[in-house]
């Protein structure tokens, strides 16, 4: 609002100048004489300049606030310099986690069934072997956002069920406190499950990750149709991963179908 009360200030003030010289030039010229070229621009863009300044002070003091807000928020400059991007929910992530499980599992095996082959030209390797390095980046990309998600999930089911507990044990009704009870348990007993699943996931996720790192890192430098085929058990090992990954990230699914609270706790604002 100050900034606002400052810039109309000046600009006045430059049109009050700019006037007062083309009145004063205006009585030193005969009457069949008109002001220069240069005094009609300056007063025109004096007046654009006016123009163009927002005439709704409520806007402006919407601005104001959203900057105070920034300013008060340093540790996180990203939420101020530009607009937040959606969150995808949980069961999404799962989707495409599994979805991208399947493209590296696909890449490796390509590549590997490349390397076994009886003839091949040395561009057609390292133009697959850039498609599984590709796959890895996306891979790597898509567990660490799974993982954010999966732990999300349980932070905000801790303080959902930690309050729902408080506001049991304040009922004096012991009937209505243990019906209650009963009910919170159920729900806990079920997220507490999905907690299970999503960390025999997460192991064999890291287990996912350590398998194409090592094959990444084995043929980065050294990559021939041998060295390919020689890795043949390592790229084994990544399907038999990543069935793993798949079958526990069905299980984590089925679990929160069966939370019935999942809706209030995924909304739950103690604030």
């Amino acid at each position: 609002m100050k900034r606002f009360l400052v810039v109309v200030s000046v600009s006045f003030l430059f049109l009050f100048l700019i006037l007062i010289a083309s009145s004063s030039a205006q009585m030193d010229l005969p009457q069949n004489e008109t002001v220069s070229g240069e005094e009609e621009s300056a007063v025109i863009q004096a007046e654009d300049a006016l123009s163009a300044m927002p005439e709704d002070e409520e806007e402006l003091d919407i601005t104001a606030e959203e900057e105070k807000q920034c300013e008060e928020t340093k540790d996180e400059p990203v939420a101020c310099s530009q607009p937040q991007e959606q969150k995808r929910d949980v069961y999404e992530e799962m989707t495409q986690t599994v979805l991208q499980v399947e493209n590296i599992s696909r890449a490796a095996d390509e590549l590997l069934k490349l390397g076994k082959a009886k003839t091949i030209e040395e561009q057609q390797l390292k133009d697959k072997f850039r498609e599984f390095e590709q796959e890895i980046e996306n891979t790597l990309s898509q567990i660490e956002t799974l993982r954010k998600t999966t732990r999300h999930v349980s932070t905000q089911g801790e303080i959902f069920f930690n309050d729902w507990l408080k506001e049991l044990e304040s009922i004096k009704n012991s009937t209505m406190r243990r019906r209650g009870m009963t009910s919170r348990d159920k729900e806990l007993k079920t997220l507490s499950g999905f907690d299970g699943e999503a960390q025999k996931t997460e192991e064999n996720l890291n287990k996912l990750i350590e398998a194409i790192q090592d094959i990444d890192r084995y043929l980065k430098f050294n990559l021939t149709a041998k060295n390919v085929s020689s890795a043949a058990s390592e790229f084994r090992k990544i399907n038999t991963d990543a069935g793993k990954i798949k079958k526990g990230i069905g299980s984590m699914e089925k679990k929160l179908k069966k939370l019935s609270a999942f809706s209030e706790i995924m909304n739950y604002n103690k604030y």
